[in-house]
């Protein structure tokens, strides 16, 4: 414990409270064969890092800096789950989850993509690629990752040859083309501040094709901030931001809600915030 005080600068007393609330089961029980607690080291790390560290590391004006944040947390997990994930999750456990997820979505996007010609895709955080994979094996064509940081880029472009990835931030930066669906699936969470959020739903509706579709999620009853790179956003937040769009479904999605929209097809293509 004094490796650890000694790194990240802290109290004993704050340690303390950290160390008592990540006592695991050892043995059987709470306590070894010596009788002493046990401690997960490695969750005690990761807990102080982002309640703590990781504020004070990635702090910006726009919240945090979540492309440096999001650069070293995919150059540090690579293809792997857990760096789009949960983290202090395994890999096992974090494809679990996805599976579950993928169900849910699949079950949403298969009708809208069965009714749409030749549909051009963008999504919104295409992270470690694991939904670029899904569209791979609809047999989508017309697909564009866009995600703040290109870690990941050049396995993608080996992986998926035919797709298209770009590096932008959808909270500053506009999206070139026009598409009949986006997706932002475990993307707006880390979307801190409520200036940011509305810049990035100003830029997908400017993207978005009259009559195209929104897949965005998951959100929750109640909007709050919960680490420094996350904030939970309630479904009336979205609601808001969309009330001139017809809600089409709604779906239980990763203890939340996922939604979808439907752009008017008769509305002028609104600014995009550069």
């Amino acid at each position: 414990m004094a490796g650890i005080r000694m790194t990240v600068g802290m109290s004993s007393s704050i340690v303390d409270r950290y160390t008592a609330m990540l006592m695991i089961p050892k043995g059987g029980g709470w306590m070894g064969a010596d009788r002493r607690p046990k401690i997960d080291f490695g969750l005690l790390k990761r807990a102080i890092s982002k309640k703590l560290t990781g504020s004070i590391k990635y702090r910006s004006r726009a919240g945090y800096d979540a492309q440096r944040y999001w650069s070293e947390r995919f150059n540090k997990y690579g293809s792997s789950l857990r760096g789009a994930g949960h983290e202090g999750l395994s890999e096992e456990a974090n494809e679990k989850m996805y599976l579950e997820a993928a169900g849910v979505f699949q079950g949403v996007v298969g009708p809208i993509l069965g009714h749409l010609t030749e549909p051009r895709v963008l999504e919104i955080g295409c992270g470690t690629g694991f939904y670029t994979s899904l569209f791979n094996q609809l047999g989508l064509d017309n697909y564009t990752g866009v995600d703040i940081t290109n870690v990941l880029f050049d396995r993608h472009r080996r992986r998926f040859p035919r797709y298209r990835f770009l590096q932008a931030d959808i909270t500053k930066h506009p999206i070139d083309g026009s598409y009949d669906l986006a997706i932002m699936i475990d993307v707006i969470e880390h979307i801190v501040t409520r200036d940011a959020l509305e810049a990035a739903f100003a830029n997908l509706r400017a993207a978005l094709a009259p009559g195209g579709y929104l897949i965005v999620g998951p959100q929750f009853d109640q909007s709050r901030r919960h680490l420094f790179y996350v904030h939970f956003w309630s479904v009336e937040d979205v609601k808001t931001a969309y009330a001139e769009w017809d809600e089409v479904e709604r779906k239980a999605f990763r203890n939340g809600i996922l939604l979808v929209f439907q752009k008017p097809k008769d509305v002028d293509p609104p600014p995009r915030i550069a």
